[in-house]
């Protein structure tokens, strides 16, 4: 597998394993600012959260370390990223042996919490801050990125989350249409997404494509 396979790979594990309960802070932490880092190239764009802001700035501070420390080198977060993913019990090909163990029974576990930004639970880096500094998990984050190969492999790993909202509203096709993601949209369509659901304002991602002058999205959900 190339690093890129295996971080895609790991980003699946680590949102599902409750075996990455054993990771400490200070590397959920790091696995957080390398996430961000390996998929954006660059740092936080944001300001920086308040002082009582605590979860937020802290998320921030590790987001713009690893930016700092990796700038130009993608695929060394990557690779960082696979390491501390092994060192938590991850191994290529685990994502299928967890599911095999698990089944269904935790896929409680496994679905965003409208709660906290960084899971600080089973699901290491289920959550993601935006660069506004809300929360959304793994799969809002690569709908919204157009990481296709992420994409897959979440939705291999949990299917319920296909058309899971995140904190705003938003299901995973909502993003991927505003962002005029293609291949996302084409993906999430191909397994079944609910293109009927309604965001906030009672927009479908049809509406929310044509709005954003998505035209090659328009196409695909008209």
């Amino acid at each position: 597998m190339s690093t890129q396979e295996q971080f895609d790979a790991a980003v699946a594990w680590l949102s599902s394993s409750s075996q990455a309960s054993g990771l400490g802070n200070d590397k959920r932490l790091e696995l957080y600012g390398l996430f961000k880092f390996a998929n954006s190239s660059s740092g936080p764009t944001g300001s920086r959260p308040g002082i009582f802001s605590f979860e937020g700035r802290a998320k921030y501070d590790a987001w713009a370390r690893v930016a700092a420390e990796y700038a130009g080198r993608e695929d060394a977060a990557r690779a960082r990223y696979v390491e501390l993913a092994r060192g938590a019990g991850w191994a290529e090909g685990k994502v299928a042996e967890e599911e095999e163990e698990e089944g269904g029974e935790d896929g409680a576990e496994r679905k965003p919490s409208g709660g906290g930004g960084l899971s600080f639970g089973p699901s290491v880096s289920m959550m993601v801050q935006t660069d506004e500094g809300g929360p959304q998990s793994l799969v809002h984050d690569a709908a919204s990125t157009g990481s296709v190969d992420q994409l897959k492999q979440i939705l291999a790993s949990d299917r319920s989350l296909l058309d899971a909202k995140d904190e705003f509203g938003f299901t995973p096709l909502h993003l991927a249409a505003d962002r005029g993601n293609v291949d996302a949209v084409k993906l999430l369509i191909s397994l079944g997404a609910d293109k009927s659901i309604l965001d906030p304002d009672e927009q479908t991602a049809l509406d929310i494509a044509k709005i954003s002058g998505r035209e090659d999205v328009v196409s695909l959900l008209g």
